[in-house]
């Protein structure tokens, strides 16, 4: 996808709620011809899409994993879920970006920036399926300014990651779109917010950071709305020994373990979001705010 720079505007934009006017194309301009071998037939059937192109702040060259480069990097990966993550197309209202039709999705109802159902209703909840790179859950990334920010930052294999971007891409009737991304990993991220007087970040003495927000391990529900605040508890959930489907798991996700630790850069996992458009200008912006994340698997040999 293009890499192009730009400065960031703060001001909400208010779309037009609709479905898709301009009808599919005769062939899926999202393949490129990059879809993994075994992947390939996994993807009839699924709508056709036009192109679409993320401008990104950094000038980085994206360098996207393929599914089966992420078998080979993730060895004791859990494969079922890996493989099952990635096809399922949703699941009790929870939608794979990727795999999901976009004429069923729209913003701008009641002047909202969320992507909805069409018609209007709360915000739609997605998944993707991820290589980590950077990831600040438990402690987190501080800007320039002081403020802080919870976000993992991940990438999509090649062939779902030109489908999801073609789907935004239709769901906002845009060929082009900005939104925080450098090298082909996008930040899932929370909303900002200013540190809490008297935290800290201690580390124990294997290097691990604790938490220096919210216990993650607390159960129910943090702050409602589009987007977690950065004081609310992002959970990690532990996936690497569920055994049975990724269609069972994912509606009662809460049954997993929690992790209490920032996940290695290379691992592969599950990211939950919502998604929201903002900005006075063209071309628009797109937010990826941050739920939950699931781990498959960690790279090397390590379980």
């Amino acid at each position: 996808m293009a890499s192009k720079g730009f400065s960031a505007d703060e001001h909400n934009t208010y779309l037009e709620d609709y479905t898709t006017s301009v009808g599919p194309p005769k062939v899926d301009e999202t393949d490129i011809g990059n879809r993994d071998d075994l992947l390939k037939e996994t993807y009839k059937g699924l709508p056709k899409l036009r192109a679409a192109c993320i401008l990104s702040w950094s000038h980085k060259a994206a360098h996207l994993p393929s599914y089966s480069d992420m078998l080979e990097e993730v060895p004791r990966v859990n494969k079922n879920l890996f493989f099952e993550s990635i096809i399922c197309s949703g699941v009790d209202g929870i939608l794979n970006l990727s795999r999901s039709d976009p004429t069923r999705i729209s913003t701008g109802f009641g002047s909202q920036t969320y992507f909805h159902a069409v018609g209007g209703s709360g915000p739609l909840t997605f998944i993707s399926t991820i290589r980590v790179g950077d990831c600040h859950l438990i402690d987190p990334k501080h800007n320039p300014n002081g403020r802080m920010q919870r976000l993992i930052e991940g990438a999509l294999v090649e062939g779902e990651w030109e489908h999801l971007v073609g789907a935004i891409g239709q769901v906002i009737n845009k060929s082009e779109y900005k939104a925080q991304i450098q090298a082909g990993y996008v930040s899932f991220a929370t909303s900002f917010a200013n540190p809490v007087s008297g935290t800290s970040s201690p580390s124990n003495s294997r290097g691990m950071h604790r938490a220096s927000g919210p216990n993650p391990f607390t159960r129910g529900p943090s702050s409602g709305g589009v987007t977690l605040n950065c004081h609310d508890i992002i959970p990690i959930y532990d996936a690497r020994k569920y055994t049975q489907s990724f269609r069972k798991l994912v509606p009662d996700v809460d049954q997993l373990d929690r992790i209490n630790r920032e996940l290695p850069p290379g691992s592969c996992a599950v990211v939950a979001y919502t998604v929201n458009t903002w900005g006075a200008s063209l071309p628009i912006n797109v937010s990826f705010n941050i739920k939950w994340v699931m781990l498959l698997g960690i790279p090397g040999s390590r379980g």
